[in-house]
């Protein structure tokens, strides 16, 4: 039975409905407003948002004073990219005082989000959100908490010195995992650095760094007691650059060290032998260490004070930063005999630099102290690091505590919970698609089943649980939009991307390929080989070349299409543009730039540029490729698109599925079943409102 003709049944059932004792007659306008208003929610909740705005517009039409409706309809236009008008829509709900807090706390965000509020940077202040004990009773979790290291998936690697072990911690602060080394164990771990590969561990007592696997055994090791080069003397803090290299600051040698990610010793900085014609370049007590984009930054105190020594990753002296710290700053006993203890990334540009009871964040290009992070409470933090979630954790050794640091403006602002799609065709067996972002937009991740609290109809579902997070799912649903274009070369450089891409991606990934002409059509669909994709692009470049010439190419509906079939059927949504990044004078006459991007970024579509030339895209596409979070890659740069795949598997992503058993009765599809999600991660929370039709009998 078809949509409409289910519809129309219900409509005979809804007059039933309708022809209550009392009346003078059937109510056909609200009868026909709640056959509107069902198929909205059923196209909803398919992905098919178009169709649920024509459905509560005519529902509004019927029964204008439908706010329920009302609300349905600002949720389908913000889906659909239309930000102004489903602000406009809530708006008129909250004027007649029938919003719920879940709404205007939804309507305000998103006002935030596009006001100027995120164009100006906040005050940078960080306040304590939890603490985390080492012990409860009689059981203790670990002692003497040093390095720390964080995962993309929202995971906390903490190294606890005295117990010789490493601590998983999830974003709620619960020990998921022990890493102990394997047979041999741990002697003294000092710092940990998550890597792809795995974990890589200095042991301060053994003179060595180690790398774990995901079961905590020990992979490999290199270093050796001794003062030759490729020795360890006393290894304390890691850094890991982009290029794999790993960075080792030796307290006993006084210098840092270079390894390849096998172990091959690279070179040495700061040392004796490397400084003695420029004595400056030397350290004398060096700690911390951080390494991004050739930079290489090194807490050191000597003979003037507390500094950073930079070098470039070739290991040249570039200079000394002072650091605003006198003796008085430390502690005597601490475990470097140093003021300054580990120093990591806070963002792009700035350091965290743990310093005695507290934590600086530095910015080395300015010289100057942003802010500095306490609570009071802290005694020696040897260590602070942002996890996925963009929270500052801090290690607090002589405490025995872990402390989380929270933006004072997230930290109050709540979490962004929306139910994005409910799917029930197993009725009772329902599952829900939510996403929980930050105030700014940031995805939360790595949530488990207690974050979150399914109502339905008022009745708590406490068998609900997690079924998957979108960022654990490792394989990406991929659609291809091939931008028309005429010439030999475009069309050769544009099979070569095509058959690449599917043959570096796992089997099917690639759906779809697009070709955005003056009227955007499929080429080809899967499953096919990757000689038949390309075969397949270079027929469409030769069959009906020159739409970009002639200004009549309509990029905009082709990634629309494209981006509307991995919103109906794709989980991680990955949209791939092969052109030269040039936009024609047609390109975004049907559709908006700002539209498109929201459509996009509300849909968690991220759109991807490959370059067939070299250069840079144009405004209107680098902003979809910011508003989406994508990225920008030329075919021919050396390492081309094969970085693209990781890259997908990688992002993080603050989609859930959620899944429980409904109790409430399906009345043959007729019945709306309000549905709410509550979303709590320490002190803050968030929470959405929707609700769904059971299936209809067939």
């Amino acid at each position: 039975m078809s949509g409409r003709s289910l519809s129309a049944f219900l409509t005979i059932l809804l007059v039933v409905v309708f022809a209550l004792p009392g009346q003078d007659g059937i109510d056909m306008d609200a009868a026909r407003a709640q056959q509107e208003f069902r198929f909205g929610v059923l196209s909803f909740h398919a992905g098919r948002y178009n169709d649920a705005i024509v459905a509560f517009t005519r529902a509004l039409a019927f029964t204008p004073e439908d706010t329920r409706a009302r609300e349905w309809l600002g949720r389908a236009y913000l889906q659909s990219g239309f930000e102004d008008a489903a602000l406009n829509e809530w708006g008129l709900v909250i004027d007649e005082g029938a919003a719920g807090a879940y709404l205007t706390a939804m309507n305000e965000m998103i006002e935030y989000r596009r006001g100027l509020q995120p164009f100006l940077e906040p005050e940078l202040t960080l306040n304590v959100s939890e603490l985390i004990p080492a012990s409860n009773g009689e059981t203790r979790f670990f002692q003497r908490p040093a390095g720390i290291s964080a995962d993309p998936n929202g995971t906390v690697y903490v190294v606890s010195l005295a117990t010789q072990d490493i601590l998983a911690l999830s974003p709620n602060g619960r020990i998921t995992n022990r890493y102990r080394g394997g047979l041999v164990g741990l002697d003294q771990p000092m710092d940990v650095v998550w890597t792809p590969e795995g974990l890589y561990v200095t042991e301060f007592g053994g003179d060595r760094v180690s790398l774990l696997n995901e079961q905590g055994n020990r992979i490999m090791s290199f270093g050796a007691t001794g003062l030759a080069e490729g020795d360890l003397l006393g290894p304390q803090f890691l850094a890991v650059d982009e290029d794999g290299f790993i960075w080792v600051t030796e307290w006993g040698n006084r210098r840092v060290s270079k390894f390849a990610a096998d172990g091959a010793f690279i070179l040495t900085l700061g040392d004796r032998r490397t400084t003695r014609l420029q004595p400056e370049a030397r350290l004398l007590r060096p700690t911390g260490i951080a390494v991004r984009d050739g930079r290489v930054y090194v807490a050191d105190r000597d003979d003037r004070g507390a500094a950073l020594k930079r070098y470039d990753d070739s290991g040249n002296y570039r200079g000394r930063i002072p650091l605003p710290l006198d003796s008085e700053d430390g502690v005597s006993y601490g475990l470097s005999g140093s003021i300054v203890e580990d120093i990591e990334w806070f963002d792009d540009e700035r350091l965290a630099i743990a310093v005695a009871d507290r934590v600086l964040i530095f910015d080395p290009v300015l010289e100057d102290v942003v802010t500095e992070v306490s609570d009071f409470g802290r005694r020696r933090i040897v260590s602070a690091g942002r996890d996925a979630n963009g929270r500052l954790i801090v290690c607090d050794f002589d405490a025995d505590e872990i402390g989380i640091f929270e933006p004072t403006h997230q930290l109050y602002g709540g979490l962004d919970v929306r139910i994005e799609r409910v799917l029930n065709r197993n009725f009772p067996d329902v599952s829900v698609l939510v996403s929980v972002h930050d105030r700014d937009g940031n995805p939360v991740i790595g949530l488990e089943s207690r974050n979150f609290l399914v109502t339905e109809r008022g009745r708590i579902q406490s068998e609900s649980s997690l079924d998957v997070a979108v960022s654990r799912i490792p394989d990406p649903d991929v659609v291809i939009v091939l931008a028309d274009r005429s010439g030999e070369g475009y069309s050769e450089d544009a099979v070569t991307a095509t058959t690449d891409l599917v043959d570096r991606f796992p089997e099917q990934s690639v759906s779809t390929v697009y070709l955005a002409a003056d009227t955007p059509r499929t080429i080809l669909e899967a499953p096919a080989s990757p000689e038949r994709f390309g075969e397949a692009v270079r027929e469409a470049l030769s069959g009906a070349p020159g739409s970009f010439e002639a200004g009549t190419r309509r990029l905009d509906r082709a990634i629309r299409l494209a981006a509307t079939e991995l919103v109906v059927s794709g989980v991680r949504r990955e949209l791939v543009l092969l052109g030269d990044g040039r936009v024609s004078d047609g390109d975004f006459e049907t559709i908006g730039v700002q539209e498109l991007g929201a459509y996009l970024r509300n849909n968690g579509v991220r759109l991807h540029i490959v370059l067939l030339e070299p250069g840079s895209p144009e405004d209107e596409l680098a902003y979809l490729v910011e508003e989406s979070h994508g990225t920008v890659r030329y075919l021919y740069e050396p390492q081309g698109i094969t970085p693209l795949l990781p890259e997908m598997q990688s992002h993080p992503s603050g989609r859930y599925w959620l899944s429980f058993t409904s109790d409430s009765d399906g009345d043959f599809g007729r019945t709306y079943i309000d549905l709410q999600v509550e979303t709590t991660l320490f002190v803050r929370s968030g929470r959405d409102r929707s609700g769904y039709f059971a299936p209809a009998p067939q």
